[in-house]
C-alpha cells in the first residue's frame, strides 16, 4: 500500500492517524478548539463546517478557514460539511453544498482533504470529487449510518464504490447493535484493504460497543481514527491523549506526525 502524504502526515503508514473534530459555532471558538487539538497531540483536524453559524455562506466560511490555517500551521485540515441526513448539524441543498466545497478548495493554503458524502448522488459527487482533485485536494468519500450496521457484503459494496470512483480514502462509519456488528465492519474493512491495495480506508463502529474499531487499524488497515480534545462529534470517540497511549501499545509501527 502506498501511503498518502499530506503536509508530512503519512496516511497508511504506521498507526492510524488521530484526527480531532472541531465543532465551533464561530471563528473565535474555532481558534480555541484548534489550539486544544494541537495541545492534545492530534495529527490533523476535521473542521465540521456544518457546526459554524451560517457556514454555508462563503463570506463566513472563507475567513474562518484562513483563521484555522493560522492556528494549524502545517498540520492537515479535513474540510467537512456533514449534512443533517447523515448525522450532521445542518441541512444543505446540493448547489450550496457544492459551491461551498468549490470555494474552499480554491482558498490558497486552506484545507487539504475534503469529505464528500457518497449518497448525495453518485454522478454529481464524482464530478465534485474530480474538481477538488484538479485543484490539488484529496477526497475522503464517506458513508454514515447512525442506526445500524449493514451486512458485510453491503459494506464491502460501499467500499468498492468508493475505490472504483477514485476516492483517495473511503470512510464507512456505522452503528453496532451487537458485538458481531463490530466484527462485521472490521472484516469488511480488512477485505477492502486486501482487495484495493492502492486505496486507503477508514472503518468506524460507533458508540461504546464499537470502541475497539477505533484502535484496530493494525488489523483492519483503517488509516485514521477520531479522538477528542474536549467535545466529541460522534458517539464513542476517545480522548486524544488516551488514544495515542493505547495505540503506542499496539503493533503497527511508530505514529507519523
Amino acid at each position: 500500500m502506498n501511503p498518502l502524504v499530506v503536509r508530512g502526515c503519512a496516511f497508511g503508514m504506521g498507526h492510524e492517524k488521530i484526527c480531532v473534530p472541531l465543532t465551533a459555532p464561530d471563528t473565535l471558538s474555532l481558534r480555541q478548539q484548534a489550539k486544544a487539538a494541537i495541545h492534545a497531540g492530534c495529527d490533523l483536524v476535521e473542521w465540521r463546517v456544518d457546526a459554524l453559524k451560517d457556514g454555508l455562506h462563503l463570506d463566513v466560511m472563507r475567513p474562518a478557514l484562513r483563521a484555522l490555517r493560522e492556528e494549524m500551521g502545517e498540520k492537515p485540515i479535513l474540510f467537512t460539511f456533514r449534512t443533517k441526513e447523515e448525522g450532521g448539524l445542518a441541512p444543505a441543498a446540493w448547489d450550496a453544498y457544492a459551491a461551498l466545497y468549490r470555494a474552499a478548495v480554491e482558498e490558497p493554503n486552506g484545507a487539504d482533504l475534503f469529505d464528500l458524502e457518497i449518497n448525495r448522488g453518485e454522478e454529481r459527487v464524482t464530478a465534485l470529487m474530480q474538481a477538488i482533485k484538479q485543484k490539488g485536494g484529496h477526497v475522503v468519500m464517506s458513508y454514515h449510518d447512525f442506526h445500524k450496521t449493514p451486512e458485510q457484503t453491503a459494506i464491502q459494496a460501499i467500499f468498492r464504490r468508493m475505490a472504483e470512483k477514485g476516492a483517495d480514502i473511503g470512510k464507512v462509519a456505522v452503528m453496532p447493535r451487537t458485538k458481531q456488528d463490530v466484527l462485521t465492519l472490521m472484516q469488511a474493512a480488512a477485505w477492502a484493504g486486501e482487495t484495493y491495495k492502492d486505496r486507503l480506508f477508514i472503518a468506524i463502529s460507533m458508540g461504546p460497543l464499537g470502541m475497539l474499531s477505533r484502535l484496530s487499524g493494525y488489523l483492519t488497515g483503517s488509516c485514521l481514527t477520531f479522538g477528542t480534545a474536549g467535545r466529541s462529534s460522534a458517539p464513542g470517540q476517545l480522548p486524544t491523549e488516551a488514544l495515542r497511549a493505547a495505540l503506542s501499545l499496539l503493533p503497527g509501527g511508530e505514529q507519523e506526525s
